[in-house]
């Protein structure tokens, strides 16, 4: 019994210092404005499992993006002319080839979504997103445990598969 003790005290803190290493980015697509990157898909690559990608407001688009690992944006929000707007978010099923739990601790928060989707691949359907404070065009979800709360959908669609 001791040796369970041990082996689970052990996995929980190789846990919790795996996700303790997590980096934040910065993106501001304005001129002259602090950040780390100006463009969002070259933060996004960047990234590893678990970072954040914190995405500035700004009236200039972020243009489209895809997502193929496990992480979190944050964006500014919605509705005034310094959003994070973002043209179509595309969820590569590659998330699910990540380590620990697939996609378990997605997040997208705050921001302006024209369209968002998962990509259609051999690896299946994506589990576990949580997308919630958006204004997002049309959404289409695939897979379990999906939680969507708050968001502003408008006049669009959304597909459930």
């Amino acid at each position: 019994m001791k040796k369970l003790y041990a082996i689970l005290i052990f996995s929980l803190v190789c846990a919790t210092i795996q996700n303790s290493f997590a980096t934040v980015r910065i993106v501001n697509n304005n001129a002259n404005s602090p950040a780390q990157y100006t463009n969002l898909q070259t933060a996004i690559d960047a990234s590893a499992v678990n970072d954040t990608v914190y995405i500035q407001g700004s009236p200039n688009p972020y243009g489209n993006i895809t997502i193929s690992k496990r992480m979190v944006l944050i964006g500014a929000g919605y509705g005034t002319n310094m959003s994070s707007n973002i043209g179509s978010v595309s969820l590569d099923t590659n998330i699910n080839a990540t380590p620990a739990q697939p996609c378990s601790g997605m997040r997208i928060v705050g921001c302006h979504i024209d369209g968002l989707s998962f990509a259609s691949a051999a690896n299946g359907l994506i589990h576990n997103v949580v997308i919630e404070r958006d204004f997002i065009g049309s959404i289409n979800i695939g897979g379990n445990g999906w939680v969507i709360r708050n968001n502003t959908i408008n006049q669009g669609t959304i597909y459930l598969n």
